[in-house]
């Protein structure tokens, strides 16, 4: 179960991590959100387990509705993203080339400048789940070097 709560953590926080703009003050009326909305019925967001999950995220979370359907109508499934994800491979490296690897004075630099861009958003999943904002800048700084190395 833990592991299922983490996930929908990092999920959520890589489609933040897509926007570091606070968009809570914007100005977008509802009436350009309904208009933007009309098309959602063809797009990923009609998917009834992404219903399941927006429902989720509004119940328990108190996420505002149109704007998750919103970013999930906007997005497209890529198979060729899904079969990279896939096909990982699994390697075993010792920690010694592992810290050679992602231990160096440009990737703290990166997460520094990373983790003052989204202060905001890592204060937030700090309060909502618990998660250091340490911990979510590591992992992202290793994932994607951040958002450098996305895999497309």
């Amino acid at each position: 179960m833990m592991i299922k709560q983490i996930a929908v953590v990092f999920w959520t926080l890589g489609l933040i991590a897509c926007s570091n703009v606070d968009h809570s003050n914007s100005g977008v009326s509802d009436s350009l959100l309904e208009n933007e909305l009309e098309n959602v019925s063809d797009s990923y967001a009609a998917n009834p387990e992404v219903q399941s999950f927006i429902d989720k995220l509004v119940k328990e979370h108190d996420y505002d509705r149109n704007t998750l359907e919103l970013a999930f109508s906007h997005i497209k499934v890529r198979p060729n993203v899904i079969e990279k994800s896939d096909n990982q491979p699994e390697v075993l490296v010792p920690y010694y080339e592992y810290k050679k690897r992602f231990v160096t004075k440009a990737r703290a630099q990166s997460g520094r400048e990373f983790a003052e861009r989204n202060q905001y958003w890592l204060q937030k999943a700090e309060q909502e789940f618990g998660v250091e904002p340490n911990i979510i800048v590591a992992l992202i700084g290793v994932e994607t070097y951040y958002g450098r190395i996305t895999g497309l």
